[in-house]
């Protein structure tokens, strides 16, 4: 595997707020049309329920048979506008992360209940570190993998740099040429 693609893979998708990954297989053999069309019939029945939700969904073939099944990277799932809304009392930083991931097991749960075209391998939540992205980011760089996005994706906060301070901001600004107006 040529480890620049899987590093600029990882890069794209920490770009993201993943929140779940899971592989789903098929019942019975498929073509590529067929999982597609499974796979968008049950994004549109997740996005019903979570209308801000979006997937990184890579179709492959397994080792030992050959058939198909998806690897997905799911995220939108719980947005912090949705935990303000059902909880109007004042919450501590722990109290709001326990309700946090409480409502995005029940979305698992969700999305886990309503695949029909087969079974769910494993669908869990995941954590955006380095590690576990990357793990995805090596399975994506398969020369026979397609992959595919669909929904709006909603990117990750990125750490804001801490400013300079003021005052080397105004001393380099008396070190640059300085040329009296003509």
């Amino acid at each position: 595997m040529n480890n620049l693609v899987i590093s600029q893979w990882e890069n794209f998708l920490l770009r993201y707020r993943w929140q779940a990954y899971g592989i789903l297989t098929f019942r019975r053999e498929r073509g590529y049309p067929s999982a597609q069309q499974s796979a968008h019939s049950w994004f549109a029945l997740l996005s019903e329920q979570y209308p801000q939700c979006f997937a990184c969904i890579a179709y492959a073939r397994g080792r030992a048979g050959g058939r198909f099944h998806l690897k997905v990277l799911l995220g939108g799932l719980l947005l912090q506008d949705e935990l303000l809304g059902k909880h109007h009392a004042p919450v501590t930083s722990q109290k709001r992360q326990a309700i946090k991931e409480e409502l995005i097991q029940q979305a698992i749960h969700h999305a886990r209940k309503i695949w029909r075209s087969g079974l769910v391998i494993k669908l869990e939540r995941i954590d955006n570190s380095r590690g576990a992205i990357r793990r995805i980011a090596e399975f994506y760089t398969n020369a026979e993998t397609d992959i595919e996005l669909l929904g709006k994706c909603i990117r990750a906060k990125r750490k804001r740099r801490r400013a300079k301070s003021k005052t080397t901001q105004d001393n380099r600004r008396l070190l640059l040429p300085f040329s009296p107006p003509t």
